[in-house]
């Protein structure tokens, strides 16, 4: 995960290792949960997590029920996202690069 601020410019990095071989799109399913965590638990407000996989971000936007694996963790997202913490970040998701504040 990259950190980038309105400009650009890298600001922090932040890598995450998992004992388990994921499927390409649980993966970045994954990081999607994980950077918002850690965009909560450092506290940063105005977020915009900027995704290069479509698949993730549909799915986020999607109101399909998915009991995959890869569904269960959009879910979770959904709720960090939504809960009233992420409110007060003034999150938004995006799935195209003109808004450069965070690249998974």
């Amino acid at each position: 995960m990259c950190l980038r601020d309105n400009h650009g410019t890298f600001v922090l990095a932040k890598v995450l290792q998992y004992d388990q071989v994921y499927p390409v799109a649980v993966g970045e399913a994954l990081g999607l949960y994980h950077a918002i965590q850690w965009m909560q638990y450092m506290h940063f407000n105005n977020v915009d997590f900027e995704l290069d996989s479509k698949i993730t971000r549909d799915a986020f936007h999607s109101r399909k029920e998915d009991v995959t694996k890869f569904g269960n963790i959009i879910d979770e997202c959904r709720v960090q996202f939504f809960s009233p913490l992420s409110q007060t970040l003034g999150s938004s998701l995006l799935g195209d690069k003109r808004m450069r504040r965070l690249m998974l």
